[in-house]
């Protein structure tokens, strides 16, 4: 288990400065079809490794926050997950970023 931990925040911790980096240049107009296929990506693998950290997590986190089940926060986690998945993307480069609406 303290394996598995260890793999998801690393992927936690790479996916997220891939985000930043490319978050960064989107927000300077310097983004381009690789930039929005990178940002794309690592935003799906950054929601499914944050859910898997939850999930492993999810006795600390339920003594952190006081509460006796998990079930309705992941719940709303992976809602918002995939509705974030169904943004229709801006820019020029609108239609590359829709990752399931294709």
């Amino acid at each position: 288990m303290n394996n598995y931990r260890q793999i998801v925040s690393i992927a936690l911790l790479i996916t997220s400065v891939v985000l930043i980096l490319t978050g960064g240049l989107i927000l300077l107009h310097l983004e381009s079809r690789t930039v929005m296929h990178l940002h794309k990506y690592f935003g799906v693998a950054f929601m499914v490794a944050a859910l898997l950290h939850m999930g492993i997590n999810s006795k600390p986190l339920r003594h952190y926050l006081g509460m006796r089940s998990l079930v309705v926060p992941l719940l709303v986690a992976a809602v918002a997950a995939y509705d974030m998945t169904r943004h229709h993307g801006y820019g020029r480069y609108a239609r590359d970023t829709t990752f399931f609406c294709r």
